[in-house]
């Protein structure tokens, strides 16, 4: 035996490595779910929750929506108006990949003080609106996995 113990420094070194790797992968399947899907996110937090404009939530008036999807903010107009999504997934309404929609006062730092949760570019949200207009106050709400579920089901 030298003084590397029973096994030399090369083999000692791929055992090495391929525990590092096999601990790697083991990270890299349980934060895609365990066989590859998505992790589930957390979210469900209301558009403009803080409004003392926001009127009681009703499923009914959720479910008169023209528009309702899943989606992720990809740009916002300069004046904060105007909402650019990518959609993951319709729920009604449409079947582009992206669509705008007007957005005044839920867009930006000023509006997150003002309103509470807002639109944020590089976001995932549910969003539902009528009239080219993002509906807030629980109508339209920061991405949840399980949200996601229940508004396929809803809106099936």
């Amino acid at each position: 035996m030298d003084r590397n113990g029973p096994i030399g420094p090369a083999p000692r070194r791929r055992a090495t490595a391929t525990a590092a790797l096999m601990v790697a992968l083991t990270v890299v399947v349980a934060a895609c779910g365990g066989d590859g899907r998505e992790a589930a996110v957390t979210g469900g937090e209301p558009l403009g929750s803080a409004s003392a404009d926001c009127m009681v939530f009703d499923e009914a008036l959720l479910l008169a929506q023209e528009l309702a999807f899943d989606g992720t903010l990809v740009a916002a107009s300069a004046d904060g108006d105007q909402a650019t999504f990518e959609v993951h997934n319709w729920y009604r309404g449409g079947d582009t990949a992206e669509i705008v929609l007007a957005a005044g006062g839920l867009l930006g730092t000023d509006a997150q003080a003002l309103i509470g949760t807002a639109l944020e570019v590089g976001e995932r949200y549910l969003i539902s609106a009528s009239d080219g207009v993002v509906w807030a106050c629980g109508y339209s709400l920061t991405y949840d996995t399980g949200l996601a579920v229940e508004w396929a089901e809803l809106f099936g």
